[in-house]
């Protein structure tokens, strides 16, 4: 089970820490940064799952 997740400079996720609970309901407004937790946590996926590679999960232009 994933515990922690850690993010820096992914698209608006800059210095981004969060302790993960057993669950975790994310609200918020429109730009914190939901979706773009999603599409990290996806792409951890991709790289764990499917062996892709790091470049491929996490393209140039999604970093700031």
């Amino acid at each position: 089970m994933l515990r922690r997740i850690s993010v820096d400079n992914y698209r608006s996720l800059v210095g981004f820490d969060l302790e993960l609970p057993s669950q975790v309901l994310l609200v918020g407004p429109n730009g914190a940064g939901k979706t773009s937790l999603f599409d990290v946590l996806a792409a951890v996926q991709d790289l764990a799952v499917n062996a892709g590679s790091v470049g491929g999960a996490f393209p140039e232009s999604s970093r700031t």
